[in-house]
Formats: structure tokens, sequence, C-alpha cells
């Protein structure tokens, strides 16, 4: 079983050793190497228990598991087969982590013994629960040790090829300063373990400003002026490497990554000293030239065109928006001189009749039944001209009067419909499903069930039947509530179907044509939508949708 158990490991490194490409490839040759080598001569050494020599590796099997660790050290150091730095570091604070259980233990079982005696189940109970203890504890405590250790006595590491392949991955996909943030500030913070890192970016005027790492946010209050003798320096030369901060300088940090096209800064990274007070490393500056790089490409060949795109976007967008405000005003002022020639319309007709009556008045003065007439005819008139008034007020209402509460429009819909005063031929039929109940001004939408309904009745001379369906849709993967009036009436002509929403537009000689008017104003008032489709000669279909109340 032992040799099984080695065979079978040695298998799955070979075939790792077939798929493995570029450095891997390489890695896994070396152990592979050093496994068979020192392997080989330690099986045989095993072997000579039993009496069973394997020639020529029994005389010098413990010198092939020196050829073992050779190998192994020439793979570390040649192919980075493992971090080093990495093992002394774990094994360090594992030997501390083990080191401070084992003298709690120690101290604990002292005093336990000094006290009572001798070990009973009650310290066997305590040694279990400290077990317990110390297996939940190990790791986080082996962190804290280990995390300080590798900061101040090993200097710190990271593989640059991988950094670097990583970095091209994500410049690729930054198209925006803040993203630039956050792609290198934690590679500078966590792997090359750097105390201070800031951005700057030149603006518009090309200052240099300085970005909040956290809220990806310029700081305009903080920037580097042209002036400063960091800037000064690098302006000086025409390829603008990495620099230590110069003296006199107002950055404080010990090197500056500068980025540049065109002997224009376009941004720099002002870092501070590592954390583990070592000196930067010649890898540390390859690294650096490579954000410099990668940042000048991401900043004048992804970023400012983006920029420039997405300011001409919004440039087009606030004209858009000036537009549509105009346009609005535009209407508004339109929809004023329609209301102001419709109710002047409206209310002289019934004024003419007024005054004619009132004319003929003072000679009618003796005739009793003239005058009963006359209160009679006349007050319908004054009525005309007070529901007109009434319908305007309706229609320019901006602000609610009433109070909003949750409505069932199902029992809302039933009993409104009994309100209205159909022909004898005219039925009203009800296909209401389960909905959910809305928010609403429970008098504004009886409002719009009572209009829509009349107008049915009316748009069925000879009658028929007005079909009330509820039901809920999903539209744009958001629920709705909706209600259908379906009539069997004349329908709609075509010419008047971009007008029947226009104040004081009606196809009746004794419409004010404020009713459907009134109705829109009131459906967008509760965040629904309303709209029709309609057939000459078929009949009429009045759709309203509104938000489900949310719970």
């Amino acid at each position: 079983m032992f040799f099984g158990f080695h065979i079978y490991a040695f298998l799955l490194i070979f075939f790792e050793l077939i798929n493995a490409k570029g450095e891997k490839k390489n890695e896994f040759f070396y152990f592979m190497l050093a496994i068979l080598i020192g392997y080989s001569g330690g099986a045989a050494n095993y072997l000579i228990n039993f009496n069973i020599k394997i020639f020529p590796f029994w005389p010098f099997g413990n010198y092939t598991i020196v050829a073992f660790v050779a190998i192994l050290a020439y793979a570390i150091t040649k192919t980075r087969l493992m971090d080093i730095r990495v093992v002394i570091g774990k094994t360090f604070s594992h030997l501390i982590t083990i080191a401070i259980f084992a003298g709690i233990y120690s101290v604990m079982a002292v005093l336990y013994i000094s006290t009572y005696g001798q070990f009973d189940w009650w310290f066997f109970a305590a040694s279990v629960c400290y077990g317990i203890l110390v297996g939940e504890s190990f790791d986080r405590l082996r962190q804290h040790i280990q995390t300080p250790f590798d900061r101040f006595f090993i200097k710190s590491t990271y593989n640059f090829s991988e950094i670097t392949r990583d970095m091209t991955v994500k410049f690729r996909k930054s198209t925006t300063k803040p993203s630039i943030i956050e792609n290198i500030f934690p590679l500078l913070d966590n792997k090359v373990d750097i105390s201070s890192v800031r951005f700057f970016f030149a603006d518009q005027n090309d200052r240099l400003v300085e970005w909040d790492t956290k809220e990806l946010k310029p700081i305009f209050e903080s920037t580097i002026p042209s002036s400063d003798p960091l800037i000064v320096e690098l302006m000086k030369k025409k390829e603008k490497d990495v620099a230590p901060i110069p003296e006199g300088s107002a950055v404080k940090g010990a090197l500056c990554i500068p980025s540049s096209h065109d002997d224009k800064i376009l941004a720099a990274i002002i870092l501070g000293k590592k954390r583990s007070e070592d000196d930067y490393t010649e890898q540390d500056l390859n690294l650096f030239r490579a954000i410099s790089e990668y940042m000048m490409v991401s900043l004048e060949f992804i970023i400012k065109p983006f920029e420039a795109v997405t300011h001409q976007f919004e440039a087009s967008e606030r004209k858009l928006m000036r537009a549509e405000k105009e346009l609005y005003r535009s209407q508004r002022l339109a929809s004023i001189g329609t209301l102001t020639a419709g109710v002047t319309h409206e209310i002289r007709n019934p004024l003419g009749v007024l005054r004619s009556g009132l004319e003929i008045l003072p000679k009618q003065l003796r005739d009793q039944n003239y005058l009963n007439e006359f209160r009679d005819k006349y007050v319908k008139y004054v009525d005309r001209i007070e529901g007109i008034v009434e319908k305007v007020l309706g229609l320019a209402r901006d602000e609610r009067v009433k109070t909003e509460r949750t409505i069932d429009l199902n029992a809302l819909i039933q009993g409104t419909v009994k309100l209205v005063n159909f022909k004898d031929n005219t039925r009203a039929v009800f296909d209401l499903q389960a909905i959910p109940k809305i928010k609403g001004v429970e008098d504004d939408l009886e409002r719009v069930i009572i209009n829509l309904a009349e107008n049915a009745d009316h748009a069925m001379p000879d009658g028929g039947t007005l079909t009330i369906k509820t039901y809920t849709k999903k539209v744009d993967e958001q629920n709705r509530v909706f209600v259908e009036l379906v009539d069997t009436g004349i329908g709609i002509p075509e010419e008047n179907k971009e007008k029947i929403f226009d104040p004081f537009f009606s196809s009746r000689h004794e419409g004010t044509g404020l009713g459907l008017s009134i109705c829109f104003r009131i459906i967008k008032e509760h965040g629904g939508d309303i709209s029709f489709q309609s057939e000459e000669g078929k009949g009429t279909t009045f759709l309203l949708s509104f938000p489900p109340l949310e719970v």
C-alpha cells in the first residue's frame, strides 16, 4: 500500500507534466526528476530491511536522497518552484503558535496538579475544551504572527510575469480613471506592500489633481503645481522614468511613477516606502515602469476617447433636455390657447341664449307661464356654464386635494358601474380576476370609470355590451394591474384618434370634450398609463394600467 500511494502520486505528477506549458512544465520536470531519483534510492534502502537489494541503488540510496534535496533547491531558485521565504514564514509562525498553545497548556496542567494533586475527569474535560479552542483559533493566531514576521524579517516578493499578465487583462477594461485606481492600488498596497500610494491625474488645464483612493473622486485642493521641483525635473528628461522625489518638492513620498505621452504628463503615482523598510529592488522598478506604460496606453488611447464621447453625449443630452423643455413650454402655451378658445366657445353659446332671454324678459313680466319656462330653461344654461367651469378646473388642477388610500379596483369598478345610467338595451359584463390592490384617490378613479362607461354607452346608440376586465401582467419585468373596458359600439374614426385626449375635443354635439382629458390626467397622477384600440363599426377598447401596491 505504501508503494501504491507513491506510484499513484508519481503518475499524477507525470500527467501534469505532460499537460503543463511554459514555466510550469519546467517546474514539474525538476520536481518529477527529484522524486524519481530520491524515491528510487529511498525505496532501495527500505527494501534492504526485507533482504532485497536492488543494484546499483542500494549502495548509494542515502546519496540519492541528498540529490533529491539538491535538485529541489535548484528548481526553487531556477524556476521558482516555490517561494522559500513563504515556507520560512509559515514554518516560523507555526512553531511560535504551537509553542504558545503548548505553553498555555503546560501552565494549566502544572496549576491543576499543584491544586488538586492529580489529573481527573475534570481535567480531561478541560483538556477537550482547550483542544476545541486550539482548533478554532490556531490558524487565526498563526496569521497574526506570520504577517508581521513576513513584513519585518522577510523581503516581500511577487511573481512579476503573473502580475503583469493580470495587469494587461485589467487595463484592457479600464475606461475611467477610477477603474485605473481600482486596478493598481491593491497591487501596490498588498503585493509590493507599500505604505502610501497616491494617484494624481492631469485635468483639462494640465494640472495634476490628486484622487481619493477610497471615494474614487478628485481632491481639487490637492494638486502638484507645474513649478514643483518634481515636475520640473521630470520635464527636463525626454524619457520620463521612475524617479525619486527631489528635495524641495511639496510632494511627500519616496518615488514617483510618471505616465507621459508627447512630452505631457498624464498622471503620476507617488509612492511611500515599503512597510518592511526594504529598498525598492530592480524587479520593483521594472514593475513600476510596466505600470507607467499601461497607464499611458489606457489614459491616452482608451480613457481619453471614452471621455470625449461621454462629454459629447452629455452635451447632446443637455441640448435634448433643453429642447424638450422648450417643446413642453410650447405645448403648454398651445394647450392654454386651445383651452381658452374652447372655454370661450362653450360659454359664449349659453351666454348668448341668456342675453336674448334677458332682453325679452321685461316685456313678459306679467306672463307667469313664460316666467316659469324662463326659470326652467335658463337655469339649465347656468348649470351648463357651471359644469364647464368645474371640468376646466378639474383638468387644470395639479395638486391632489383628496387623500390617497388603498384601493380594491374590483370592488370600486363593480360599485361605480352601478351608478351609470345605461340605456335599457346596454348591459355591463364583468370579467374580474384576483388582482393586487393599488394606491390612489377613490373619487378620481370612480370619475374615470364613470366617464369611460358613459362614453361607451354613447358609442352604442342601438345598445350593446360593455365588458370590463381586470388582470395582472408583467411589463418590462415589472408587475402591472390592468383594467380593460371593451364596448361593441361604432368605434372611433381614424381622423379622430390622435385628438381624443385633447381638451374640448368631442364628437358629440352636447359633449364638453373634457372627460378624456381629465381621465388622462388622473391616470398619469396614479403612475399609470391609458391607451386605446378602436375599429370603426366593431367597437373600442380602453386599457388602463397601474402599479400594484408594494407590500
